[in-house]
């Protein structure tokens, strides 16, 4: 009878502690699509780093309290750019120093590329035949 009483709470305990775990769960995924609700109405265009902040700044938050407009906005102040441009007062970042511009316009043909890398014997040229014959497949 002791057996059976010891293995019975025993079975308790272990379902009292798997409803927390899974009301943790809950939680936390309610939690995520409040965020995810918020982003999406302020109007951010790369969800997943929005998100990742935005949980940041609400676990950050006072303990028990949860705001994922206050989190949504912390940011929308912070990173503007993450956000259309009707909400940042900064455009988004533009090309870095090392991108270049195609000067030809897609003009020349891969044909008029590797004659001119031919005749020049230029690395350079070379690589801009190659490049335009990966770009092309």
């Amino acid at each position: 009878m002791t057996q059976e009483m010891d293995d019975m709470r025993q079975k308790v305990e272990t379902l009292r502690a798997e409803k927390e775990a899974l009301a943790a769960e809950v939680q936390h995924a309610q939690q995520s699509a409040a965020l995810t609700n918020a982003l999406a109405q302020a109007g951010a265009t790369d969800m997943e780093v929005a998100l990742l902040l935005a949980q940041q700044h609400a676990a950050e938050g006072e303990e028990g309290t949860f705001d994922a407009h206050r989190a949504v906005a912390a940011v929308r102040e912070q990173r503007p750019w993450l956000f259309g441009e009707e909400s940042g007062r900064t455009k988004q970042p533009g090309l870095t120093a090392g991108a270049r511009h195609n000067n030809h316009g897609g003009t020349l043909s891969l044909a008029s590329l590797a004659d001119k890398a031919r005749q020049t014997g230029s690395v350079k040229d070379l690589h801009v035949y190659m490049q335009a014959r990966r770009n092309r497949k």
